[in-house]
């Protein structure tokens, strides 16, 4: 950037809405060692190695493990939720249930106070 007029000053920052880059001339991360960030898991690179570098075959408790998290997670999400909506449910029906018994106990203290 030799025709630069940034007032002596070596480097930037541009920041946007979803992205912060900066750039410098020198290092600004003085004893940090770069390292990349962590896999999802998807890749080769995430499978487990054995001691001669080749990808080790995913073992036999690995798929077990996955598909028995797979199943359990779902259906304990499903029977919870069944749960609050029944207990939701039960509430509102007995809520009901006792609006009618009290509009009925004041319809009759009312026909009783107009007969004496």
């Amino acid at each position: 950037m030799p025709n630069c007029t940034c007032y002596g000053k070596r480097g930037g920052r541009i920041i946007g809405a979803r992205c912060n880059f900066r750039y410098e001339s020198y290092s600004f991360l003085k004893g940090v060692a770069w390292e990349a960030p962590p896999s999802a898991g998807n890749d080769i690179k995430a499978a487990p190695k054995e001691n001669n570098g080749k990808i080790a075959p995913m073992r036999k408790d690995d798929k077990t493990a996955r598909t028995v998290i797979t199943m359990v997670v779902p259906t304990v999400t499903i029977i919870i939720l069944i749960v609050c909506i029944s207990v939701i449910s039960m509430k509102r029906q007995k809520r009901k249930l006792v609006d009618r018994v009290q509009s009925k106990h004041r319809l009759l203290t009312n026909y009783m106070s107009k007969e004496s």
